[in-house]
């Protein structure tokens, strides 16, 4: 009895130790599998045409293996676009959970706009589910006829660290095509900078990007006539808050030969015609709105952002609407430009003086690039008295200077005449602003009776300052 009291025993906790290893070694995978109802493998659209309407599509999401609560998690990849760049935007695919269609957790079934959200979280337990999803893509008018591809990724992760997450990813496409008029396809535009980018950028310091060229192409045969307009909504803006003025960029329309275009122009917030058919709809198949920058005056250092919104419009109905991004870099200009008949190589020069006759004036224009937004100074430094060849000296009492307004904004310091000693002498202060500005320096030099004749010459130099 002893003997089978122990071997039953024994058994006993054999049989136990099995029961505790099994769940360890054996716990089973989450598996997700994401498939649309109809479509194969891809949440298909289908084939629509331009017009505005809503189309809906299902998605069944089934979710095994898991021990634990767990959350089903949503995140767009990359949103509906062609091979141009052009998007059909999240906010127009909504997503609903279908009622009733899952068993044990909760389910997101308000409809939202696509985006990275929960949309399932199980129950304590962590209970396998199955479920339905809605998807609706809403349309607009002037989206381009192509074929657009995107992409959501589904997660499931566990509230708790025990296992693992996994992920599903489903690719979204629709093919839009040509609206149609009495079973005809009307025409419609394309618009892409002559290297294909969806931005017009431009650069202040590169030559080859002071202008970017954009082509406008018409597709199609317009019965009526139409009207390509431009729309900026605001005025390219820098980080800091920074607007450029209107002439920054200026825009013209060229290669237009059956159609009007628009002559060179600055931006505007009011909406411009770039193009315009004949009244019968006869139109060139493309032309270029060419944008470029204007001088060096037009705007402060910075990068400047806005988007310019091209609407074709037939008979007064708007048909197409595309958008181009406005990207534009000023770079730092702090540069001084003199120019003087005389004044060479630093050195300033007054030829054939001669004892008692009328003073000799040299004129000097001074103008400052500035685009920095900071206030700034002109110094002047003589660094030698007047000498000739023999290194005879004229006294600086006969040698004087005074400056002289060129509608200049900022501050003149020597508006009398005064002597032009050696050393340093502030001259000019620019405005608050730190303006880019123009002025005029004059030298005079006295024929005493007391020098001796020739050829006189001092050196000069002249210095910017930040303030």
């Amino acid at each position: 009895m002893i003997k089978k009291a122990n071997s039953v025993i024994l058994s006993f906790i054999t049989v136990f130790s099995v029961l505790f290893i099994l769940p360890q070694h054996l716990r089973a995978e989450i598996s997700l599998s994401v498939n649309p109802h109809a479509g194969g493998s891809e949440l298909d659209f289908g084939q629509l045409n331009q017009v505005y309407q809503e189309v809906s599509r299902q998605v069944g999401v089934e979710i095994r293996g898991t021990n634990t609560q767990y959350e089903l998690r949503q995140e767009p990849l990359s949103p509906l676009r062609n091979a141009r760049g052009d998007e059909i935007p999240w906010s127009n695919l909504t997503l609903r959970g279908l009622a009733g269609t899952n068993k044990f957790g909760r389910l997101q079934v308000n409809p939202e706009p696509v985006r990275n959200a929960v949309l399932y979280t199980a129950n304590q337990d962590g209970n396998a589910d199955s479920f339905t999803l809605v998807y609706t893509l809403k349309f607009f008018e002037g989206i381009r006829p192509d074929f657009y591809r995107g992409q959501l990724r589904f997660s499931v992760i566990p509230v708790n660290a025990g296992q693992s997450s996994v992920s599903a990813i489903l690719n979204i496409v629709v093919v839009v095509k040509p609206e149609t008029e009495a079973g005809v396809p009307m025409p419609y535009i394309e618009i892409t900078t002559v290297t294909g980018s969806r931005f017009i950028y431009l650069n202040s310091k590169r030559e080859e990007s002071k202008r970017c060229d954009v082509l406008v192409k018409i597709n199609g045969k317009f019965n009526r006539p139409f009207s390509i307009y431009q729309i900026l909504n605001r005025f390219p803006e820098s980080g800091e808050g920074q607007s450029l003025e209107p002439e920054a960029v200026m825009v013209e329309a060229r290669g237009a030969r059956v159609g009007a275009g628009l002559p060179l122009s600055a931006l505007s917030l009011n909406p411009l015609v770039i193009y315009k058919s004949k009244p019968t709809g006869e139109a060139d198949s493309g032309f270029i709105v060419s944008y470029s920058l204007g001088g060096h005056t037009s705007g402060r250092a910075g990068r400047y952002r806005s988007r310019i919104q091209f609407v074709l419009e037939e008979m007064g109905i708007e048909r197409e609407r595309q958008a181009m991004e406005l990207d534009i870099e000023i770079e730092r200009v702090f540069d001084l430009v003199i120019t003087s008949s005389v004044f060479e190589s630093g050195d300033i020069e007054f030829r054939g003086l001669r004892p008692g006759e009328p003073p000799q004036v040299n004129e000097v224009v001074v103008e400052i690039l500035n685009n920095t937004g900071k206030r700034y100074q002109l110094n002047q430094n003589i660094l030698s008295e007047l000498v000739d060849k023999q290194g005879n000296k004229i006294e600086s009492k006969y040698f004087t200077l005074r400056t002289e307004s060129m509608q200049t904004k900022g501050i003149l310091k020597a508006t009398q005449k005064q002597e032009a000693g050696k050393g340093d002498t502030v001259l000019y202060i620019s405005d608050s602003r730190g303006s880019s500005d123009k002025f005029k320096i004059i030298y005079e030099l006295e024929g005493s009776q007391d020098i001796k004749a020739g050829d006189y010459a001092s050196r000069i130099s002249y210095s910017l300052l930040e303030l």
